[in-house]
């Protein structure tokens, strides 16, 4: 036999006539009871706060008391629902405190005007981790030592942005999509879709309705044409009715090591490209190279990363997408050579390999207008001594450079010398060209 409570349990919950009830067996009622949530104990408080005390109670009084009933068990669910709400406001409260106090500890190594800035960064709705690990990376930066070597001011004067949010830049189709991106499908025309789809640990999307769809390690432009052959089996459009967006890009950690300003571990999201996240790091410091950074994954074959090259061509960033566990380093750079006088863009410069005079003038811009390219001069360093080297560019071109070398490239040495001038009564005083052969 069922006791009185799981009888005006189960009147109240199953609308069960009374005969009916006695059918009834005790594991139901105790199913019922641990779906709701609800005590005996607490059913019997309730009741009892109500005037009824239900062990004295004949089970033919319970249909008379359903109303009653009712009204305890919608009483205890909603004072559940309460405290359950006030300890999620406590505990928000207690996560809040944390967070300020870790705030707190991270703002002390910010400048007064920085902290300032975190705290506005915050009032417009941004996540506080992201204002601070933004603010940090500015200061660090704004920090970095000048720049040293031709290619180190990318990474000063902030030529190269890193994307803290995931939603900050719009995807190329070279971008790799794996797991917890989240890539968008809009369909229009005769047949309309706009849904996304988060990729899951095991590289699919799924779709309501369709099998699923492996896109992990598939770029972005390959997967839009499988998505568009997949789709076009279950809707009807035309090929420039489908779209294929990343609306939200995995959150990576990579590992810069080597001669880095900042080396160490970041966590980003995987828009950012090989380039960006030497952002992240300050870039390479006063020894460290621009031009054989490698990128290394597992399995995989290194990855030479050159700034000279990114330079002339940035697209080349599209092909350096960086996955989870990446590691980048950051070498001491091998043959520095200086280049000053008559060339457009003056400074130090990193060669690699077999890189020559002619490779280096064309790093530095190529010559001036008034540049005496018979006559270049090179300092050298070489077995204990220093000498000079005088070369004729135009017979001189492929030149071998050494680490150290000074380069200098003269102007040319006097002004024209085929002018007269002429003053005085003249209408128009001043320098004419002359030939020879001319009289006065």
């Amino acid at each position: 036999m069922l006791s009185n409570f799981l009888k005006i349990l189960l009147l109240a919950v199953l609308l069960i006539s009374a005969p009916a009830l006695q059918a009834q067996t005790p594991a139901m009622a105790q199913a019922e009871l641990a779906k709701r949530g609800i005590s005996e104990e607490e059913m019997r408080a309730k009741l009892m706060e109500k005037g009824i005390d239900i062990d004295n109670v004949s089970p033919e009084e319970l249909p008379k008391m359903e109303a009653t009933i009712r009204a305890a068990i919608a009483e205890i669910e909603a004072d559940k629902k309460a405290t359950k709400q006030i300890e999620k406001v406590q505990e928000q409260v207690k996560e809040k405190a944390v967070v300020d106090k870790k705030v707190k500890n991270e703002v002390k190594q910010l400048a007064g005007d920085a902290a300032d800035e975190v705290a506005k960064a915050v009032e417009d709705g941004k996540a506080i981790d992201e204002a601070i690990s933004e603010e940090i990376l500015e200061e660090k930066n704004t920090n970095a030592p000048p720049t040293n070597i031709y290619g180190h001011h990318i990474f000063r004067n902030k030529s190269i942005k890193v994307y803290n949010q995931a939603t900050d830049v719009r995807a190329p189709d070279t971008y790799e999509l794996g797991p917890k991106d989240v890539v968008n499908i809009s369909i229009w025309g005769y047949s309309e879709l706009s849904k996304s789809y988060e990729v899951t640990m095991d590289g699919y999307i799924k779709p309501d309705r369709m099998a699923p769809i492996f896109v992990k390690g598939i770029t972005l432009g390959n997967a839009k044409k499988l998505l568009q052959r997949a789709f076009s089996k279950y809707y009807n459009f035309k090929s420039d009715e489908f779209a294929v967006n990343l609306n939200y890009s995995r959150t990576i950690t990579v590992n810069i090591t080597g001669e880095a300003i900042h080396p160490g571990s970041y966590t980003l999201p995987a828009i950012n490209t090989a380039f960006n996240a030497l952002v992240a790091s300050g870039g390479p410091s006063d020894i460290g190279s621009v031009r054989e950074i490698t990128l290394i994954r597992p399995g995989k074959s290194p990855v030479k990363l050159d700034i000279y090259a990114y330079l002339e061509n940035p697209s080349i960033a599209q092909n350096a997408y960086l996955q989870d566990g990446d590691y980048i380093h950051i070498p001491v750079s091998k043959k520095i050579v200086s280049i000053s006088g008559a060339i457009l863009r003056p400074f130090r410069y990193e060669l690699t390999g077999g890189e020559d005079l002619n490779d280096l003038i064309q790093y530095a811009g190529g010559f001036k207008a008034n540049a005496y390219n018979s006559k270049i001069q090179i300092k050298r360093y070489q077995g204990q001594e220093e000498k000079l080297i005088d070369l004729d560019f135009a017979t001189a071109k492929n030149f071998s450079l050494l680490n150290g070398d000074v380069v200098r490239v003269f102007s040319i040495p006097q002004k024209y010398e085929n002018f007269v001038e002429i003053s005085g009564e003249v209408a128009l005083p001043g320098e004419y060209e002359i030939e020879k052969g001319w009289r006065v």
